[in-house]
Parts: C-alpha cells; structure tokens; sequence
C-alpha cells in the first residue's frame, strides 16, 4: 500500500486576485473523510450528466449519505488494522509503558467520527434547500 499523504498541508486558492490560505490537517489516511463523500458527489452527478445542486437536492444529500457510509466502514476497517499493528514501548528512564498505534484523522477527529459530520451536513444542506 502507497505511502500516505503528508500530515499538513498548506494549499493556496486564488479567489478574485487575492491568495487565500486554505490549512488542511490530516495524520495517516484522514483526508479520504473529505475525499470520499465528495467523490461520491461528483460520481452520482456523472451518473445523472448535469449539476446535481440545480437538479434536486436529493442528488447531493444522497450522495453524501453514501460518502458518510463508507467513510465510517473505511475509518472502522483503518481502525482494526491499526490495533492489531499497535506496539508497546517502554520508556527506559521512567519504565512507563507507551503504546504506538497509527491513527487515520481529519483536523485531529478519527475517520469513523467524520461520517456523522457529512450526515449531518447531509441533512442540513437537504434542508436548506
């Protein structure tokens, strides 16, 4: 499996000639707790061939209720591997006992926590609309 994605990131949008600063933080994979539901938006709206948002609201929500299905059992599955490759370090001057685990979070909330966000964004932006 590829090397995940850099723990901070800094990107740069030019909105109407000015630089925004935009700060994603993520450790291990918790950018697929963004990347999936969006791709699922824009998958659905290939599927559909015009803008989703103009169309219906339910496109959206619905796709963003999928995203937040796979991200809990994309975030659950991360989870599991994680425990089972956890390691127990002792610290050599206070004999205290540590334990190292790989956590997979999106601006420090793990994976299987953001899909509740996206079905509550979800929900809120079926409303709104």
């Amino acid at each position: 499996m590829p090397r995940p994605l850099k723990n901070f990131v800094i990107r740069y949008i030019i909105n109407n000639n000015k630089k925004v600063k935009i700060m994603l933080v993520w450790r291990g994979w918790g950018i697929l707790a963004i990347l999936i539901p969006f791709g699922c938006i824009v998958i659905l709206e290939l599927m559909v061939g015009k803008p989703t948002y103009q169309s219906s609201p339910w496109y959206p929500t619905s796709g963003l209720m999928v995203g937040a299905v796979i991200v809990y059992l994309v975030g659950s599955w991360f989870d599991k591997r994680s425990i089972s490759r956890s390691r127990e370090v002792i610290d050599t001057k206070t004999g205290e006992k540590f334990t190292l685990s790989h956590r997979n979070q999106f601006f420090f909330i793990d994976m299987k926590w953001w899909s509740i966000i996206v079905a509550v964004f979800a929900i809120i932006f079926f409303i709104s609309n």
